[in-house]
């Protein structure tokens, strides 16, 4: 939401030459993840809930261990899947994740091919087909923006579920941008 806020603030001051754009956007992306790592370093041995939270390692673990197991179930339960909302029996076999208590794939499009199968698999291209569909008609630097925004929580977490809404506010902050553009 900040980085969105921030965006809208500052999007006009941003030279209007598209290789500029796009090369000024990556050197703000790039700056803000390297200032929230610095910040969560600096914080995370002094804010008390910081220190119960999993090393940034260990989530990076997590989810290659979740990762590699659902590509397992995938080539095993094809072309049915294991069944919606089943991750958790699947987990429940590996000791260090029972007692973590994952439910999900953390990867939206692997956790659907192992739920449902080939079912799954085609709703995962769908979502890709939505993405790149909004997309199309953007100026050339709100694309990016717009995938920036919803490709990591479908990548890196389970943002087909409830999360549908970042699809939603992220396609509206484009149109947004681009009507900003051609009326203003």
């Amino acid at each position: 939401v900040t980085a969105i806020l921030a965006w809208i603030i500052i999007e006009k001051y941003i030279p209007a030459d598209r290789m500029a754009r796009i090369f000024l956007i990556s050197i703000i992306m790039v700056a803000a993840v390297a200032a929230g790592l610095t910040v969560i370093t600096i914080l995370g041995t002094k804010v008390e809930f910081l220190q119960h939270m999993d090393t940034f390692k260990r989530s990076i673990g997590v989810r290659l261990e979740l990762w590699s197991l659902a590509a397992d179930q995938i080539i095993i339960s094809f072309p049915f899947g294991i069944g919606l909302g089943q991750f958790s029996s699947v987990t429940n076999s590996v000791p260090g994740l029972a007692l973590e208590g994952h439910n999900f794939v953390h990867n939206s499009f692997l956790g659907l091919a192992v739920e449902l199968g080939f079912v799954g698999i085609v709703i995962g291209a769908g979502i890709v087909w939505v993405m790149f569909a909004a997309t199309r008609g953007f100026p050339l630097h709100s694309a990016p923006i717009y995938l920036l925004i919803v490709l990591p929580p479908l990548l890196i977490h389970d943002g087909h579920s409830i999360r549908i809404l970042l699809f939603i506010t992220a396609l509206g902050l484009a149109r947004y941008l681009q009507l900003q553009r051609t009326t203003g």
